[in-house]
């Protein structure tokens, strides 16, 4: 220790869930970064939820003024514990402030790539409730990528080409009253080559799907955290988003169990 100088605290206590990435030897690929416990990302009363990594942030609600489609913070700002989170009361979203870019548009095409990962709280039962998701409608005929929790409560990593999707369930099972670390994947080389991957507070599933799909070359809907573009899949009441990351690879089991050893001092329940 430093005279003078505080020590750092172990794992992921009092750390942004960027420096949990990094600590993690995970920072490669690394393209968003969420928090709500960074003043750097949240400052509570603020608009905007901004990407530590500077390239996706995302406005609360569909204005930049106080609405009532904004989910609520709680916690201490700045704490980077496990009591800061946005709350969702079951019309509440977040929304890309900008117009998608070549790799968010691309994310459900021919060569797109990508994990996802949340901290937050998933409310069970329903229909369906979206995660992340470029996707204009929440069904069958949907265009765009949505990663959500399933009507049976279990984690969906899909893409949509506006006439039919490529589904791939987990079956991992989510808890909804607390904290999860939430993990989507996908990357699809071919018509007849997707990789798929889930990951759920330490249980990875991953499979590589054959048969054929071909994925739309349009461009998607605008990136939101909560529901699709049509305001179908809007997280229930009680739901909540501490954090969220996003890369431009497929992670592996080994990437996610990094990332999840730092995690766990922030949010035990993981």
């Amino acid at each position: 220790m430093v005279p003078g100088i505080a020590p750092k605290p172990p794992g992921g206590v009092g750390m942004s869930v960027l420096d949990i990435v990094k600590a993690a030897g995970q920072a490669a690929g690394l393209v968003m970064a969420l928090d709500t416990g960074d003043r750097n990302s949240f400052i509570p009363g603020a608009q905007t939820l901004a990407d530590l990594k500077g390239s996706y942030s995302f406005t609360l609600g569909s204005t930049t003024g106080a609405s009532t489609d904004d989910p609520t913070f709680s916690g201490t700002s700045g704490g980077k514990s496990a009591a800061e989170k946005l709350a969702y009361d079951g019309g509440d979203f977040l929304i890309l402030n900008a117009a998608n870019d070549t790799f968010m548009n691309g994310l459900h095409k021919l060569g797109g790539e990508f994990t996802f990962i949340e901290f937050g709280v998933p409310i069970l039962g329903g229909g369906g409730q979206v995660r992340f998701g470029t996707v204009n409608v929440f069904s069958a005929s949907g265009l765009g990528v949505v990663c959500y929790v399933d009507s049976s409560n279990r984690l969906v990593a899909t893409i949509g080409n506006g006439s039919g999707v490529s589904e791939d369930p987990s079956v991992a099972t989510v808890t909804g009253s607390q904290v999860n670390m939430m993990g989507f994947a996908r990357k699809t080389t071919s018509t007849t080559n997707r990789d798929i991957t889930t990951y759920l507070n330490g249980t990875f599933q991953t499979a590589n799907v054959t048969s054929s799909y071909t994925p739309s070359a349009s461009n998607s809907s605008t990136a939101r955290i909560s529901g699709a573009a049509n305001g179908a899949g809007i997280i229930t009441n009680g739901g909540t988003l501490a954090a969220a990351l996003m890369f431009n690879r497929l992670l592996v089991q080994a990437d996610f169990d990094a990332i999840r050893a730092k995690a766990l001092k922030r949010w035990p329940t993981i």
